[in-house]
């Protein structure tokens, strides 16, 4: 579950409870025997899909529906109908999302036991629109930190990557910076870095023992680092990351 603080700032932004509809029909009742295969990374499709889907950068609040989604390399595919995935479009940029609905599935283990994949899928609007993919977005806001003098968000959002038969519970990891600018009562997308170098490793996340930051005023810029393997250090200047 991620920690939501509700912050008041000279920068009219806030923070706010949603809820995430959880469908989990017989999901712990019985484990089948094989793999499950993603659909939304089907590199096949994603290679003759040509409708692209235009990310969403920009919200009036965060709250505890906001997710995001980094596509791999390739794309990623999305679809409109959970029981018609005939005519998938494709993400090719990270977008802001709102999940409305986890629908828990399916769990299934190899043959020798050794191997647990998941059929879970999420439904979510990009932009208004509903669209629907077994790919797990990034959920998990572990760190927010706001910078007046650069009227911005600075966060870091991760997945919950899980253990043995749970999908998304505990094991935070995968974390991104993403950075909001702060305008007219709005929320847009900044930057975005690419998956930061490191492996967290624990099964829980306290900001006091997880990560240490410090604001540096004189320079108007924040130093970080997240405890992991290897540690992370960085710093954010307002319109740079720069790892040290």
């Amino acid at each position: 579950m991620r920690l939501i603080i509700l912050t008041v700032l000279t920068l009219t932004f806030s923070i706010a409870i949603g809820q995430v509809n959880i469908v989990a029909d017989g999901y712990y009742d019985k484990i089948k025997n094989g793999y499950y295969i993603n659909q939304s990374t089907d590199s096949v499709r994603l290679h003759a899909v040509k409708n692209i889907i235009t990310p969403q950068t920009t919200i009036p609040l965060l709250d505890d529906k906001t997710a995001l989604v980094f596509p791999p390399a390739q794309g990623l595919l999305l679809f409109s109908d959970l029981k018609d995935k005939s005519n998938p479009s494709k993400l090719t940029k990270p977008t802001l999302i709102q999940i409305d609905t986890v629908f828990y599935n399916q769990m299934y283990q190899s043959d020798s036991g050794a191997l647990i994949s998941f059929d879970v899928w999420y439904a979510f609007k990009i932009n208004g629109a509903t669209y629907y993919m077994d790919y797990q977005p990034q959920d998990f806001l572990a760190f927010q930190y706001k910078l007046p003098d650069h009227k911005q968000l600075f966060t870091i959002y991760g997945q919950s990557t899980g253990y043995d038969y749970s999908y998304d519970n505990g094991y935070p990891n995968n974390f991104h910076v993403v950075v909001f600018s702060i305008n007219n009562h709005m929320m847009t997308m900044y930057y975005c870095s690419s998956k930061l170098p490191l492996d967290y490793e624990d099964e829980f996340w306290e900001l006091k023992s997880s990560m240490k930051y410090q604001y540096i005023g004189n320079k108007k810029t924040l130093e970080f680092e997240i405890y992991g393997k290897p540690n992370y250090k960085a710093v954010w200047t307002g319109k740079i990351l720069t790892q040290k």
